[in-house]
């Protein structure tokens, strides 16, 4: 039990919903439900009874509401705890990165325009393969990550923006002599590169439907699990394969050549709806701005 919780619990008390006692907090929604939810597991006690017309406290609740009101001195003590909380919160943002994306290109230079916006913030970054990724933002230990729309599957749990419009290209050895793309790849293997573990004929499955979403029908579609693999490909056995030139990884490599896909696809950030860190937000939105 927290004075978060407390906080939380009185105030919608006070309010008599959830969204008023976001409001008066500062938090979310989702930040207000969770929090009282672990408090009645904490307490093994149901606070509140949940009808169509709202919340309604229950004799329990009026017995834990007098007991915390009585115990807390003064409660703009609780309120400066959880001012003093959020303001630690606020003193570091945590950022991740896709092994797809270049932390080094565009993306760069909004978050370094963001940090002279926020001097006193610490922020600090990491690359992780996707699924790592998306379970550290999940943990929240990640506060918000950058990851290609094309790579990132619907999550209830995580919240989304667009940020940026990828250039999406298909990547062949530079002695193919054509500016155009060849559905059929040239007759190269075409590497597929999705974001997790599958076996062979959900490899199969999925190459299939990302090329055709591509507007390619390659003859063979082969599995390449990381970048390494990738390369190694493209480079001892030959094939092509798909990236971003703008924010992806892939960029300006010796000895490949890119040729431009009409495709519209997104650069996107994504953090943990219930992450109650107050500069996400403000951070999303600033990139975005700064990309679009």
């Amino acid at each position: 039990m927290n004075t978060v919780q407390i906080q939380c619990f009185l105030e919608v008390v006070r309010t008599g919903s959830t969204t008023e006692a976001a409001k008066t907090l500062h938090l979310s929604q989702q930040a207000i439900s969770k929090n009282l939810i672990e408090l009645e597991k904490e307490l093994d006690n149901k606070l509140f009874d949940r009808t169509t017309r709202g919340l309604a406290i229950t004799v329990a609740g009026e017995y834990y509401e007098r007991l915390f009101r009585q115990t807390a001195q003064d409660m703009s003590e609780i309120g400066e705890l959880v001012n003093k909380r959020h303001a630690s919160l606020s003193m570091k943002l945590e950022i991740g990165y896709s092994i797809w994306v270049d932390p080094y290109s565009e993306i760069q230079e909004s978050i370094e325009s963001f940090s002279k916006r926020h001097p006193e913030t610490m922020i600090l970054g990491s690359q992780l393969d996707n699924k790592s990724l998306i379970e550290e933002v999940k943990a929240q230990k990640i506060d918000v990550a950058f990851i290609s729309g094309g790579q990132f599957f619907v999550d209830r749990d995580i919240s989304t923006m667009s940020v940026g419009k990828e250039d999406i290209c298909l990547c062949v050895p530079d002695n193919i002599e054509s500016d155009k793309v060849d559905i059929k790849c040239f007759g190269l293997p075409f590497i597929h590169t999705a974001s997790l573990q599958w076996s062979y004929l959900e490899w199969r499955s999925i190459g299939s439907k990302e090329a055709k979403a591509l507007g390619l029908e390659p003859e063979i579609i082969k599995r390449a699990p990381n970048l390494d693999s990738v390369m190694l490909d493209l480079f001892l056995h030959k094939g092509v394969f798909v990236t971003d030139r703008r924010f992806g990884k892939c960029r300006n490599v010796k000895g490949v050549k890119d040729i431009s896909i009409s495709l519209d696809s997104d650069l996107l950030c994504i953090w943990e709806k219930c992450n109650e860190n107050p500069l996400i937000k403000e951070f999303v939105n600033f990139v975005k701005d700064y990309l679009m």
